[in-house]
C-alpha cells in the first residue's frame, strides 16, 4: 500500500543579464581598489602597474593614483605593483570575497638601481566599510580546516542559524522555506518547498556566504536570509585529491538477549527500561563511510584558454537507530466485537533487527572555464546530485519495513559569459536549467510485466499496480 507518493519535476529557466558599474558582478566576484604614493612625498603616483599574479587581470593608476580591478572569483591573490624608477611591491595573501571591495593602498619608494621585490603580507580589515548586511563569509581555507562534512554542518556553526530535529535550518528564527540558496549566482531553491534543488560537496565551495539580514536588492524570495556559493574553478596547473575515511557510532549501554528473545511473546512489547540506542555495542569499521575526489587542471592543447574542475563525493550510512522486526505491513489487529478485551494482534515478523536511518548520497560538480581573450570568460557548471535515505519513525519501531524510503537527484546546468569593457564597466550574462525529482513510498509501482515504474505527474495509472 502506497501511503504518501510525492514526486516533484521543477524546470528552472532564469536568464539573468546584469550590467555593472564600479560595482561586483552580483553573488559571483569582487574587487580589489586603492591608491598608490611615492613613500617619500605622499603625493600619488601616475600609471603604477597593478597585475594579479596567476590571472590576465591588471591596471594601471590614474591621475590620483587611483586603481580598481573588477570582476575577480573569489580566492586569495598575490599582487604586483611596479613603475619605472621605483622599487617593486608583491602583497601575499590578498582575500577577495564576494560582493566586496578589498582596498589595498601602497607606498612605493624611488630607487636608482634595481632592488629586490618586497613583499609583504596583506591583511584583512578588522571593519569592512562596505558591509551593509550582516553577513558572514567562509572560503575553501577555513571550510578544510573545519571538521563538516556538508554545507548543513557548515551552515549551523554560523550566529543566528539553528538546525531542527527534523534537519531543516532555520536562520534568526525564521521558516526553513524563507532561506534563498544560490550557487554561482543562479537559484537553486525548490519553488515547492524552499529547500535545495541540489547538494554540493564542501570540496567544492570556494566560499560560502550567508546574509542574514538587509539583503541587497540583488536577492529576491528571501524572508530568512541568502545562502550563496561559488564553486571552484580550474587553474594553470594540475591539481588532485583522493580522501577516504570511515567511522561508526558506538554505546556502551548494551542491548539484553533476553529483551529480544521476548519480543515475540503474547504482549510482543520489549521493556521500556532497555537501551534506546542498541545494537551498536559493536564497533563495525564501514558502517559509515565516505569517499571524495577532486581534480582540475587546464585542459590539454588549450592550456591558455580552457581549464576544467571536477569533484564528487559518495556517502554511505548503515544507520544507528535500530527497529525489531515484530511485525510485518500485512499484519492486522482483531477486535471481537462481542468482548472488548478480546484483542489480538497479529505478530508474523521474524525478529530481526533492522537499521531504520540508512542513507547513501552522490554528488558531483563539473565546471569549465574558457578565456577567449583576456576581458572574456565563459564558464559552464554541471552539479549532479542523488540520494536514497530513511528517517527514523519511532512509529514504526516494531514495524520496521512499513518505514517509508525518500528517493531524490536534482541536476543543474548554468552557462555565464562575462565581458569587461573596461576596469569599471562590465556585464554578466547566466542562462540555468535546474531539475528536481523527489519521491517517497514504501512500494514501487510495477506495470502488467511485473517491471518497476518510474512514476511521473499525469502517467496514466490504470495498468499500474504496488508491490506487494
Amino acid at each position: 500500500m502506497i501511503k504518501k507518493h510525492q514526486q516533484l519535476i521543477s524546470i528552472l529557466i532564469f536568464i539573468f543579464v546584469s550590467i555593472a558599474i564600479t560595482e561586483s558582478s552580483a553573488g559571483i566576484t569582487g574587487k580589489l581598489s586603492g591608491t598608490v604614493k611615492d613613500a617619500q612625498t605622499g603625493e600619488p603616483l601616475i600609471g603604477v602597474n597593478v597585475l594579479v599574479d596567476g590571472t590576465t587581470f591588471g591596471a594601471a593608476t590614474d591621475i590620483n593614483g587611483f586603481y580598481t580591478i573588477n570582476n575577480l572569483s573569489p580566492g586569495t591573490y598575490k599582487v604586483n605593483f611596479s613603475a619605472i624608477g621605483y622599487q617593486k611591491k608583491q602583497f601575499v595573501n590578498v582575500k577577495i570575497s564576494v560582493d566586496f571591495t578589498t582596498k589595498v593602498d601602497v607606498e612605493l619608494s624611488a630607487e636608482s638601481i634595481e632592488l629586490e621585490t618586497i613583499v609583504v603580507e596583506a591583511q584583512a580589515p578588522i571593519i569592512r566599510k562596505d558591509l551593509t548586511s550582516s553577513q558572514t563569509t567562509v572560503d575553501a581555507a577555513q571550510i578544510e580546516s573545519l571538521p563538516v562534512e556538508s554545507i548543513s554542518q557548515l551552515l549551523v556553526l554560523q550566529a543566528g542559524i539553528v538546525q531542527g530535529t527534523g534537519g531543516e535550518l532555520h536562520i534568526r528564527g525564521g521558516r526553513s522555506s524563507e532561506i534563498a540558496y544560490t550557487v554561482n549566482g543562479v537559484s537553486i531553491s525548490n519553488p515547492y518547498d524552499g529547500s535545495r534543488t541540489v547538494n554540493i560537496a564542501t570540496n567544492a565551495i570556494q566560499e560560502l556566504s550567508v546574509v542574514s539580514g538587509t539583503f541587497n536588492a540583488e536577492y529576491g524570495n528571501a524572508l530568512s536570509g541568502v545562502v550563496n556559493t561559488v564553486t571552484k574553478e580550474g587553474g594553470s596547473s594540475y591539481k588532485g585529491k583522493i580522501s577516504f575515511y570511515t567511522g561508526d557510532q558506538l554505546s556502551n549501554r548494551n542491548f539484553n538477549v533476553e529483551d529480544i528473545e521476548n519480543v515475540n511473546t503474547a504482549n510482543g512489547a520489549i521493556p521500556n527500561n532497555s537501551n534506546p540506542f542498541f545494537n551498536i555495542d559493536e564497533i563495525k569499521p564501514f558502517n559509515n563511510y565516505t569517499n571524495e575526489l577532486t581534480l582540475s587542471g587546464p585542459v590539454p592543447f588549450l592550456e591558455d584558454e580552457l581549464s576544467f574542475f571536477f569533484s564528487q563525493r559518495y556517502d554511505k550510512d548503515d544507520g544507528y537507530l535500530y527497529g525489531v522486526r515484530q511485525h510485518l505491513p500485512s499484519d492486522s489487529v482483531y477486535k471481537n466485537p462481542l468482548d472488548p478485551n478480546d484483542i489480538r494482534v497479529y505478530s508474523s515478523g521474524d525478529g530481526k533487527i533492522i537499521p531504520m536511518n540508512t542513507s547513501k548520497e552522490y554528488n558531483a560538480t563539473f565546471k569549465l572555464t574558457f578565456k577567449p581573450a583576456s576581458t572574456m570568460k565563459i564558464n559552464y557548471d554541471v552539479i549532479y546530485s542523488n540520494a536514497k535515505y530513511q528517517n527514523y519513525s519511532h512509529d514504526y519501531k516494531y514495524n520496521p519495513d512499513a518505514n517509508y524510503t525518500s528517493y531524490d537527484w536534482g541536476l543543474m546546468n548554468s552557462l555565464e559569459f562575462r565581458h569587461a569593457l573596461s576596469n569599471s564597466t562590465f556585464y554578466t550574462v547566466r542562462g540555468s536549467l535546474n531539475l528536481n525529482d523527489y519521491k517517497q513510498y514504501l512500494y514501487p509501482l510495477l506495470d502488467a510485466s511485473g517491471n518497476s515504474v518510474d512514476f511521473h505527474p499525469g502517467m496514466d495509472i490504470s495498468t499500474l499496480h504496488a508491490d506487494p
